[in-house]
C-alpha cells in the first residue's frame, strides 16, 4: 500500500483549477505591461536638454557672406523639416531657433530640405535691391500651425517680417510685375467660431511689402460686390434652421474683406428672417470676433470705419 494518500478527484479537480487561473492572471498582466510599454513613444527632449540633443545635419553656403545650418533631434523625417537652424554673417550667429520643424521655401512657393553642402539660392523679393532669405516653420500640429519667416541678407542682417499662416501657408506671388513679391492667405480669426473646422469661413488675405513691412495690400484686395448678392441673401436665409449657418458670415467675411463693409452690413439684414430672434446678440458677438484679428485697424480703414 502506498504511504501516500490519494487526495479526493474534487480536490485534484480544484488545484488544478488554481494554478490555471493564477497563471492566466500572470501571464495577462505581464503582456499588458510589455504592451504598454511599447506603445510609450520616444521622449523629444525640451530646453537645454534639446539643444544638447541636438545634432548637425546639413551646412549650406548662401552666398560670400551668408551660411545656414540646419540641426536635428532624428525625429521624424527630416523631409518635413529641421528641428532648428543658425544663420551665421561671416562666420558670426545672427540667428536661430528650435521651436518648430524648419525648410527653406523659395519665392515660387516650394519647400525644401537642403541636402549637406547644397548651394541655397535667393533673391529680392521687397525691392530693396538686397537678397532675402525664406524660411517656412511648421509647429508639427495636425492642420496647424504655420509661420514664414522672411530675412534680408545685407550687411546687417536683418529679420524683416514674420508672417504667420495659422492653418495655411502664405504664397508669395508678383499681381503686377513689378519684381516685389505680394503675401497671400488667408485669415483664420473665425476658425471654430460657432462651428467645427471644416465649416469655418477665412477670408482671402493680401499682403504686401511697405515701410519695412508687410500690411493689407488694399488695392489689390478691393473688389465690387458680386453681382449675385441677392441670389446668395435667398440660398443664406433658406439655410436658418437651429442654428444661424455659417454661410452667412462666410458671405459678410468675404464683403469685408473686399471693401464692401456697407455691403456686408446689408446682407446680414436681409438674410436674417424677419422673426428670427438673437439678431443683435449675434451681430454683437460677430464684431467683437472681428476685431480680434490682426488686421483689424487695416480691416477698418480698408471699409472706411476707421472714423467710427
Amino acid at each position: 500500500m502506498s504511504k501516500f494518500r490519494k487526495l479526493p478527484t474534487s480536490m485534484v479537480t480544484f488545484y488544478e483549477l488554481f494554478f490555471l487561473v493564477a497563471s492566466i492572471i500572470l501571464s495577462l498582466s505581464g503582456c499588458s505591461r510589455c504592451s504598454q510599454e511599447q506603445r510609450v513613444p520616444p521622449k523629444k527632449p525640451t530646453g537645454n536638454e534639446q539643444i544638447a540633443a541636438l545634432v548637425p545635419a546639413s551646412q549650406n553656403r548662401i552666398n560670400q557672406d551668408y551660411e545656414i545650418r540646419f540641426y536635428t533631434l532624428n525625429i521624424g523625417s527630416p523631409d518635413s523639416g529641421y528641428d532648428a537652424y543658425e544663420v551665421l554673417h561671416k562666420g558670426k550667429r545672427v540667428c536661430f531657433d528650435k521651436d518648430g520643424r524648419f525648410s527653406v521655401r523659395t519665392s515660387d512657393n516650394k519647400d525644401y530640405s537642403p541636402k549637406q553642402g547644397e548651394s541655397i539660392t535667393v533673391k529680392d523679393i521687397t525691392g530693396d535691391g538686397i537678397p532675402d532669405l525664406i524660411i517656412s516653420m511648421w509647429s508639427g500640429g495636425a492642420h496647424c500651425c504655420y509661420s514664414t519667416y522672411i530675412f534680408s541678407l545685407g550687411e546687417q542682417f536683418n529679420k524683416i517680417d514674420e508672417i504667420e499662416g495659422y492653418h495655411d501657408v502664405f504664397d508669395f506671388k508678383d499681381f503686377n510685375g513689378d519684381g516685389i513679391y505680394e503675401l497671400v492667405g488667408r485669415d483664420w480669426v473665425f476658425a471654430y467660431w460657432r462651428v467645427p473646422f471644416a465649416s469655418s469661413p477665412a477670408p482671402l488675405v493680401i499682403l504686401e511689402y511697405k515701410n519695412g513691412k508687410y500690411v493689407l495690400a488694399h488695392a489689390f484686395m478691393k473688389k465690387a460686390p458680386p453681382e449675385d448678392i441677392e441670389k446668395e441673401i435667398y440660398l443664406t436665409k433658406s439655410e436658418f434652421d437651429g442654428e444661424v449657418p455659417a454661410r452667412l458670415w462666410s458671405n459678410m467675411l468675404d464683403l469685408i474683406y473686399t471693401g464692401n463693409g456697407q455691403f456686408a452690413l446689408d446682407f446680414f439684414n436681409k438674410a436674417w428672417p424677419e422673426n428670427r430672434k438673437g439678431k443683435e446678440e449675434f451681430m454683437q458677438s460677430f464684431k467683437e470676433q472681428l476685431a480680434a484679428s490682426k488686421y483689424w485697424s487695416e480691416i477698418k480703414i480698408m471699409n472706411g470705419w476707421d472714423a467710427q
